[in-house]
């Protein structure tokens, strides 16, 4: 977050910190829907102290629905999309979407005689690029030692 007084007050650095070298630490949660990667809930607050924790913070809920709105509007389109083309959801590209919708924005206006044709064209823009199938990730857990100056007992 912009280092600024306001929110130095509102969302003090991490403990280990030292004063005046480090940005606010905000704690943001954010509930998905697994089938269709929507965002049904979003909670943002402090990094530490009282009422800081992911269940209070669900609690109260202020700035970002501007944000998921139109986060669940690109996703809501993705999944138009993906019934058009008889596909998963989870295999086009939010990006790409995002993209597509930014291009086609201008014509996409009430009123446009072609608004049928420029919404087929988007919605194969938006199929164009899927996402590639990739290996699943394994990141286990492993104990790192620093390098120490004197021997281990």
């Amino acid at each position: 977050m912009p280092d600024t007084a306001e929110n130095q007050k509102e969302y003090p650095q991490q403990r280990g910190q030292k004063k005046g070298c480090g940005f606010p630490i905000m704690r943001c949660v954010m509930l998905f829907c697994l089938s269709t990667g929507a965002a049904l809930e979003i909670a943002m607050g402090r990094y530490r102290g009282k009422q800081a924790g992911e269940n209070s913070l669900l609690q109260a809920i202020k700035e970002f629905y501007a944000h998921m709105i139109a986060y669940n509007l690109i996703r809501d389109l993705i999944v138009h999309t993906s019934i058009i083309y008889q596909t998963s959801p989870s295999h086009l590209s939010h990006k790409n979407a995002v993209q597509a919708l930014n291009a086609f924005a201008d014509k996409l206006k009430p009123g446009n005689d072609q608004l049928e044709a420029i919404e087929t064209a988007l919605y194969e823009s938006i199929m164009e690029h899927t996402v590639g199938d990739r290996k699943p990730r394994v990141h286990p857990r492993e104990i790192k030692r620093r390098p120490k100056n004197y021997k281990l007992m």
